[in-house]
């Protein structure tokens, strides 16, 4: 709730955007830790945390590439090619796990 409080007082001072893009990721990290903590407990957690920020940043690039593609392509078809990324950036870190590559 703390966290949610700061970020709108900070949307006067920071505009939509900035607000959009600083409350996605805290807000995501914040729920998933306090929801799997209480099912699963704190080591099941962390691990958890510790291996989704790189699947954090395939949504980053989805959400990129929707912003971009929405207006030259329309909503479909910019839904379709973000959704695409993030399948592609996440089978590209599974395969390169099941390989040995530290990602």
């Amino acid at each position: 709730a703390c966290l949610v409080a700061s970020v709108v007082t900070l949307s006067f001072r920071i505009g939509a955007a900035a607000t959009g893009i600083l409350a996605a990721f805290p807000i995501v990290f914040t729920s998933i830790m306090l929801l799997l903590n209480l099912r699963v407990g704190g080591p099941a957690a962390a691990a958890v945390l510790a291996n989704a920020v790189l699947g954090l940043a395939g949504f980053g690039a989805a959400v990129l590439t929707l912003h971009l593609a929405a207006v030259p392509f329309g909503s479909p078809v910019a839904l379709i090619l973000a959704l695409i990324v993030s399948i592609v950036w996440n089978l590209s870190l599974h395969g390169a796990r099941r390989r040995g590559i530290p990602v």
